[in-house]
């Protein structure tokens, strides 16, 4: 009866405000879309589970087209521990709005406690002065088959790296 009781006390799920703003004041980052010549949207691409860790970041910028460098910062258990540059990708601006709307599946999705997932935290700068930022930190349930989204373009970025990208023989 104790046990029974007890676990009725315990709250069901915390939730885990979406969308973010990292410092009070500051407004969340606009669309990659709109980003505009000068400003840089970087995304901090954390994907997590039991028995994996990968960060990247993604910087995009807008000059006559729109680019994304990516960079791979870290990855484990055993991998790399020290931040590599993988490639530079030409972003189309239908890919751009995919990956908007990617973004607001992030900021829309219910909290959901998993022991794996992604973790977004993007920063908008302009001119070298952070503009806005935001933490998406909800996990959405996304089905589908083979890489989509960011997870996408850092697969076309391992795969345009250099070997030397991925050990420490040739630094």
């Amino acid at each position: 009866m104790r046990l029974a009781l007890l676990l009725l006390l315990l709250p069901v799920g915390v939730a885990i405000p979406s969308g973010l703003s990292s410092a009070p004041g500051v407004p969340t980052p606009s669309s990659l879309v709109d980003l505009r010549p000068g400003e840089v949207l970087k995304i901090r691409h954390h994907s997590y589970s039991c028995f994996h860790v990968v960060i990247c970041d993604l910087s995009f910028r807008r000059d006559s087209v729109l680019t994304v460098s990516v960079v791979l910062v870290r990855s484990g258990p055993a991998g790399v521990r020290e931040p590599r540059q993988l490639a530079t990708l030409t972003v189309t601006d239908s890919t751009a709005a995919d990956l908007d709307g990617l973004l607001r599946i992030h900021r829309e999705a219910p909290p959901r406690r998993s022991n794996g997932g992604v973790r977004l935290e993007l920063t908008l700068t302009r001119d070298g002065a952070v503009v806005a930022e935001e933490l998406l930190d909800n996990n959405p349930v996304i089905r589908r088959l083979g890489s989509h989204g960011f997870e996408a373009l850092i697969a076309m970025a391992r795969q345009a790296a250099p070997a030397s990208a991925f050990s420490d023989e040739y630094r």
